[in-house]
């Protein structure tokens, strides 16, 4: 582990460990360096991972210092997406878990809309000029996540939707054809969001089905472009046009983006844990950018896990091993600090777990039994066989029993193992959801 990586997660553990909430002085420069015994640089380099992860927040000035700062979903989302990428999950697991993972969404959305979000949802409705591009999109599906109101539901949906935003970066499809995918979902978008406006939750989950066709359509395009170039980088052209297209959205800073370029090129040339990207001057300039850019981004893939820059005789950039158990603590780390609340995890619980029956019943009767409840919903999740799903029941569950309420599931246990037992599908849904969710069901 580099310095500056150690130095952010000891940094990390001092705010979790002594409750220091958003505004609270973590100390001045000065005081941290001599606190932590290193010196200035690894500690700027670390408060600037820490920053990047919404952990921190430095204030120039008279008044200045380093305060933490309210956690946001983004660290969490790049820890969750970067390992997905790496692991190589398919097309077909990518479906299903944004399938399951936007049901809930929409039924929150419908559930907690209040007249006040209305005219919210309606204002992202008017983004459909050609100008808007992908923005439109974005702004129309956070209308519906802020309408939602939980940050978990989010994170799960926005790291299963970077996987979709990589397939852009790889993706062979002309301008017109790309645009015109853009177009369609802008369109079914504006049509869900007046079904969830009025209280039309069968007919949104249904036009979901449809714009994830679109979805399927981007996948599909980035693995026939990878199949056909296998062992080369997305070229040029095309990296450009993806990059210019998600500039538009002026979400991504350029590290950022070129975090997504890097991901998108090593699963792209198919490289193994310990393959070499290239070295720093090669890939600044494949990829046009300046030093201070390149490695801003490599930074944060390192803090993720997937990648480390060597130097030395061997030196370049490298693909890393993902690690399972050390993604599943740093994810679970951050998204404690979003929302540690039994109901708010409950609920995204609850409905991962049902939809991951639902879209696998004959992989239930081969889980393994579990010994409580939520080790029961981990192992059926796993036997669906959709990764993406089975990382984030297993975070998950990991929450609930961190938040300690894990004993009011108890008496749901052995219905539980009945209902597996019987192969009953339909009733292994109904019981997760009344035990984790109340009314989060749509039946």
């Amino acid at each position: 582990m580099k310095l500056a990586e150690e130095l952010a997660r000891r940094i990390e553990t001092h705010i979790r460990e002594d409750g220091l909430g958003r505004g609270k002085a973590l100390g001045s420069e000065p005081e941290l360096t001599s606190r932590l015994g290193c010196s200035r640089w690894s500690l700027r380099e670390a408060l600037g991972l820490l920053a990047r992860d919404g952990r921190v927040e430095i204030r120039r000035g008279r008044n200045g210092g380093i305060y933490v700062a309210e956690p946001g979903p983004e660290a969490a989302i790049r820890i969750l997406w970067s390992y997905l990428e790496f692991v190589a999950v398919s097309d077909e697991e990518v479906l299903e878990a944004r399938a399951v993972a936007d049901r809930i969404v929409l039924t929150l959305a419908t559930a907690r809309l209040r007249l006040a979000d209305v005219a919210a949802l309606r204002a992202s409705l008017d983004l459909e000029s050609p100008e808007a591009g992908m923005e439109a999109g974005i702004v129309q599906f956070e209308a519906l996540l802020a309408a939602a109101r939980n940050p978990l539901a989010t994170v799960l949906v926005k790291a299963i939707g970077q996987l979709g935003m990589n397939a852009i970066l790889r993706s062979n499809l002309s301008d017109a054809d790309l645009d015109e995918t853009m177009r369609r979902v802008r369109r079914l978008r504006r049509a869900q969001i007046e079904a969830v406006i009025g209280g039309d939750l069968p007919g949104a989950i249904a036009l979901e089905g449809r714009t994830l066709r679109q979805t399927r359509k981007l996948l599909r395009s980035a693995r026939d472009r990878g199949a056909r170039d296998r062992g080369e980088a997305n070229p040029a052209g095309n990296r450009e046009r993806a990059v210019r297209m998600l500039g538009t959205t002026r979400r991504y800073k350029r590290p950022e983006l070129l975090m997504h370029e890097i991901a998108a090129d090593a699963v792209a040339q198919g490289l193994p844990a310990g393959g070499r990207l290239g070295g720093e001057a090669d890939l600044l300039a494949h990829y046009g950018v300046s030093r201070t850019v390149f490695r801003e981004a490599v930074r944060a893939l390192e803090h993720s896990g997937i990648v480390e820059m060597r130097s030395g005789r061997h030196s370049g950039l490298f693909v890393v091993a993902p690690d399972p158990t050390n993604t599943l603590a740093a994810a679970r780390d951050r998204l404690i600090a979003l929302d540690s609340r039994p109901g708010a995890i409950g609920e995204v619980l609850a409905g991962a777990v049902a939809g991951a029956i639902g879209s696998a019943p004959s992989a239930i009767s081969d889980a393994a039994s579990g010994g409580d409840f939520l080790s029961a919903c981990v192992a059926m999740t796993r036997a669906t066989g959709n990764r993406i799903l089975a990382l984030f029941v297993q975070l998950l569950a990991d929450l609930y029993r961190q938040a300690g309420d894990e004993a009011r599931l108890a008496p749901f246990a052995a219905p539980l193992a009945e209902a597996r037992a019987r192969g009953d599908t339909a009733l292994l849904s109904r019981i997760v959801l009344n035990a984790l969710a109340g009314q989060l069901s749509t039946r």
